[in-house]
């Protein structure tokens, strides 16, 4: 639910981590998120994440094609 309106918006924040470390991962990207809402970030740096996150993802989709299309038919689905 996103309302403008209203101030408010709704966004996942996925945190991939090791099984033993989950609880210290969280804690600093809780950091990092609190710094964004805190300063803000500038065009340059806006810039720099928005092209980091969409070279990961053409790189998903070139290293596993299908990986972004669901699951295959008779097959499970590889990841979560």
């Amino acid at each position: 639910y996103d309302s403008v309106r209203e101030g408010v918006a709704v966004t996942t924040f996925t945190v991939l981590t090791e099984p033993l470390l989950w609880q210290e991962t969280c804690r600093e990207a809780l950091k990092e998120v609190l710094a964004v809402a805190r300063f803000g970030v500038d065009v340059d740096e806006l810039n720099l994440v928005t092209r980091m996150a969409l070279n990961r993802v053409q790189e998903g989709a070139r290293m596993q094609p299908w990986s972004l299309m669901g699951t295959m038919v008779g097959y499970d689905a590889a990841v979560t």
